[in-house]
């Protein structure tokens, strides 16, 4: 009874501070506000256009497919590429139209007379690619922020590209010749052929190289294919490491880069496949693989980060905790408390019960808020309770030692916000933090300084019930590190506040 008594009074002290409803409930909600803004669907992240600068030296190679002899500028094509990669309206996923395919038709190698890419600026369209700048030029606009990124593509880029692809050709090529000579489709030798085999293959080929030649209307002497052989060329791609931006155009420029070179390969061997007398079976894909968008295709960064906020809500309440402890010290409260009869336990219990229900009242208000701004929780509410009640007891254990330490409550708060920010941001409340490891297996584990914080449990117990929808059992580890850890937290605050107020 005596417990609801002081309960009702903290509560009609807490009631009577707008101050402390603020940094309890508006100030965080405000940073959920802030967290939509810049990472949510309608956040700068959202169909991010990247601003490119290309500087196209590829030479092209020439080469004749029977039509006349024709310039190969594949530095050109690649830029068209980059150029019209596009956004999907429904999600910032990124997909490639259909120009990158058929990269070596006729119409789209005569390009003698091009040395850069068309410049495309659709709404959706992933790449800005500005005007042609010098190296010099364009390191000094990534250094002042204006450029993203900025791509060099070498003189020889087209040479080895289509060395690589003939290397290809020339391999199955040779494989369909051995196959044909073994007369086995596997390619292993079933019996040692004999002369006879092998001039009964020549004849062969001789006769399908002039069925060939009158099907096309054109001598194979006439074709000239590129060279297998190329010096080694290697693109650049600067921009500064430490942008967002840049490590975006990083990811889709380097798997740009390795379709391209995959399908420059293809249409290389399809194209040998119908000049060649040699029956070549085209290559198998033995091994794929496949995406599918699920669910978490529609998840944003601000997904990740409400559970941090509620997280940061709650370290908030250190402060005011601790200056509702000092208030009771420095202003007599105890000592009349004292006269009641009242027992240490009345006393924490009174005390708790109102800031643990702020607690889970901040809880339904910040998931409502993060929901109306983007927020897409995977997981129950109701579940997330008993951590965000853990979370807060950790609060308060940590006010209790505060108010122990403190002389006056400007003390008790210059101290708890000195504490509670780092402690927030060390957690993994906004961002992941790198750990140190001091045990590197520990129950099948490496456990590090940050996890000898609750809060960092915490925030890794409420993001998975949150926002991955795990069961209980799932982030049990984090519970049960969580627990521990606020006891002896608790431990220590009931032992010092007792000693050090309630004894005096």
């Amino acid at each position: 009874m005596r417990a609801l008594s002081i309960s009702s009074t903290v509560f009609k002290r807490m009631t009577r501070e707008f101050i402390t409803l603020f940094f309890a409930i508006i100030f965080p909600a405000f940073f959920l506000f802030i967290f939509a803004m810049a990472f949510g669907r309608s956040g700068p992240l959202k169909n991010q256009k990247l601003d490119i600068a290309v500087m196209n030296r590829d030479e092209g190679v020439v080469a004749n497919f029977g039509a006349g002899p024709d310039t190969l500028r594949l530095g050109v094509i690649l830029l068209d590429v980059l150029g019209s990669l596009s956004y999907s309206p429904s999600s910032n996923w990124m997909k490639p139209d259909s120009s990158m395919a058929p990269l070596l038709d006729a119409d789209s190698l005569r390009v003698a007379g091009r040395t850069q890419g068309p410049r495309r600026s659709s709404e959706n369209a992933v790449f800005s690619v500005v005007d042609t700048l010098t190296e010099e030029r364009a390191l000094k606009r990534i250094a002042s922020g204006d450029l993203d990124a900025a791509l060099m593509i070498p003189a020889g880029f087209s040479k080895a590209t289509m060395a690589m692809a003939m290397q290809n050709v020339m391999e199955k090529m040779f494989t369909g010749a051995v196959d044909r000579l073994s007369g086995a489709d596997s390619g292993v030798f079933k019996q040692k052929p004999t002369v006879s085999d092998i001039q009964k293959m020549v004849d062969d080929i001789s006769k399908k190289v002039e069925k060939k030649q009158k099907e096309a209307g054109v001598s194979l002497n006439s074709i000239s294919l590129p060279s297998r052989k190329a010096p080694p060329v290697t693109l650049m791609l600067a921009g500064d490491p430490s942008r967002l931006s840049f490590s975006m155009a990083s990811v889709v420029v380097n798997s740009v880069l390795e379709q391209f070179l995959k399908r420059v390969s293809e249409t290389s061997l399809k194209k040998a496949m119908d000049l060649s007398p040699i029956e070549i079976a085209p290559p198998q894909e033995l091994i794929s693989i496949r995406s599918s968008n699920i669910a978490v295709q529609g998840r944003t960064v601000f997904d990740y980060q409400v559970p941090g906020v509620i997280v940061f809500a709650l370290l908030m309440l250190v402060s005011l905790v601790a200056i509702n402890f000092t208030l009771d010290s420095t202003h007599g409260h105890l000592e009349r408390l004292r006269l009641t009869r009242m027992s240490v336990f009345d006393y924490f219990l009174g005390n708790m019960l109102p800031w643990a229900a702020l607690s889970i009242a901040q809880l339904f208000l910040l998931f409502g808020i993060g929901r109306l701004l983007g927020y897409h929780g995977r997981g129950n509410i109701f579940s997330a309770i008993g951590i965000v009640a853990l979370t807060s007891l950790s609060s308060i254990s940590l006010a209790l030692i505060i108010a122990s330490l403190a002389r006056n409550e400007k003390q008790a708060s210059a101290i708890s916000t000195l504490i509670a920010v780092p402690v927030s941001f060390l957690s993994g409340a906004f961002f992941p933090i790198g750990d140190v490891v001091i045990v590197k297996n520990l129950f099948g584990r490496p456990f590090g300084i940050m996890e000898l914080s609750p809060w960092t449990h915490g925030t890794k117990a409420l993001t998975g019930v949150m926002t991955f929808g795990k069961s209980a059992h799932e982030v049990l580890w984090y519970v049960a590190w969580q627990v521990a850890l606020t006891f002896i937290l608790f431990l220590i605050g009931i032992i010092l506040f007792s000693k050090r107020r309630l004894a005096t």
